[in-house]
Order: C-alpha cells, then structure tokens, then sequence
C-alpha cells in the first residue's frame, strides 16, 4: 500500500533518508579485515623481540598501508630494525599513487641516511 498523498510521500521519503543515513553510519565504523590486520601489526611493532618487529615492518611494508607510517617511523631510530623500517617505508611509498608528495619521504630518507651515517661513524670510533 502507497500513499499518494504529500504526507504520506514526506513520511516515506524521510524515514528512506534516515535508513540510509543510518546503514552509512554503520559502515563507516565497520573495519575491513585488512584494516584490523594493521592494527594488530602496528601493535606488533612494540614487541621486545626485534626479530618480531622486523618481520612485522616487513609485512607492513609489503601490504603497503599508509597507515603504518606514523608507527614505523620512531622504529628508524632503533639500530635493530632501522635498515627493514626504511625498506618498509620505501615500498609503502612506491605502492601509492604517483600524485602522493614526495617531500615528506625525501625528508625521512635524508634523517635515516643522517641515522645510518651517525652509527657508522660511532662504531669505527
């Protein structure tokens, strides 16, 4: 049964528009399993073994998620995994699209060589 009448295709059309608006609401929060597989990564990178953080960097990077970033970049300072950070951080970047700005990386490529030099220069020391 269709109301024709304008109250009627009002109370239709809104309660239309609320069942959208909030099925959008819902998905919006719902996380892809990819999404929830970062997440557990990302945590991962904390892990007192650096055998762990080095193989989660590694699957990081080969997923390719801009998400890992900010939790990958403090691991450049830590001499264990430094060198699998910046290669992890190198195939994120070249897994985006060719319009994503490159000064930020080009900034985090000249800190980690300034890193990597500094180490080398404190160990022949």
């Amino acid at each position: 049964m269709t109301e024709t009448s304008p109250k009627g295709v009002l109370r239709s059309t809104t309660v239309m528009f609320l069942f959208v608006g909030l099925v959008g609401i819902w998905m919006g929060g719902c996380q892809t399993q990819e999404q929830k597989e970062i997440k557990r990564l990302i945590i991962q990178l904390q892990d007192q073994n650096w055998g762990v953080r080095v193989y989660t960097a590694e699957a990081l990077g080969q997923i390719g998620s801009e998400d890992a970033v900010p939790a990958l970049i403090p691991l450049l300072q830590d001499p264990e995994v430094r060198v699998y950070v910046a290669e992890a951080l190198e195939r994120i970047k070249k897994s985006q699209p060719e319009t994503t700005d490159d000064a930020d990386f080009d900034l985090l490529m000249t800190i980690f060589s300034e890193l990597i030099t500094d180490t080398l220069t404190t160990n022949q020391s």
